[in-house]
C-alpha cells in the first residue's frame, strides 16, 4: 500500500464546491446521487445557477481527486486515507468513480489535509475547475 501511495498525485482543488440536495440536478454537477430518498449533487459553486431548486446545501468545500486507476481487488485504500484524516480531525465527504476516489473537506482544513495525504506519500498539486 506504501508503494501506492507513494506513486499517487492527488489534484487539490482550489475551485470551492457545494454539496446540495436539489429538485432538480444542475447541468454541470460532478457527481449526482439519487438514492430515491433524496438526489444529492457536488458541484463547483458558481456552477450552481441561481434559481436552482436546492433544498439543502452545504458550501465551502475543497475537492482532491487521485489520479491513479485502483483496481477493484485493492482493499483499504480509502480507510487508510480516512483513518489518518480522521485522526488529524477533518471529517470527509467520499466520492468514488469507476477508477478512483474523490474526498471533499471543509476548505478550512485544506492546508491540514494537504499535510496529511503529504506524509502517506502522496505528491499533492494544484488544480482549478476545467483546466
Amino acid at each position: 500500500m506504501k508503494d501506492l501511495f507513494k506513486n499517487t498525485t492527488v489534484r487539490a482543488y482550489v475551485t470551492p464546491f457545494t454539496v446540495a440536495t436539489v429538485s432538480k440536478i444542475p447541468a454541470d454537477a460532478l457527481a449526482v446521487i439519487n438514492d430515491h430518498r433524496e438526489t444529492t449533487v457536488v458541484i463547483a459553486t458558481d456552477l450552481l445557477p441561481p434559481g436552482t431548486d436546492v433544498i439543502k446545501r452545504e458550501d465551502g468545500w475543497q475537492l482532491f481527486t487521485f489520479e491513479l486507476s485502483l483496481p477493484f481487488e485493492v482493499v483499504g485504500f480509502l480507510a487508510q486515507v480516512s483513518t489518518a484524516l480522521a485522526k488529524a480531525g477533518i471529517s470527509i465527504f467520499v466520492l468514488s468513480s469507476y477508477s478512483t476516489d474523490h474526498i471533499l473537506v471543509k476548505a478550512d482544513h485544506r492546508d491540514q489535509t494537504i499535510s496529511v495525504l503529504t506524509r502517506l506519500g502522496c505528491r499533492v498539486v494544484d488544480e482549478t475547475v476545467g483546466q
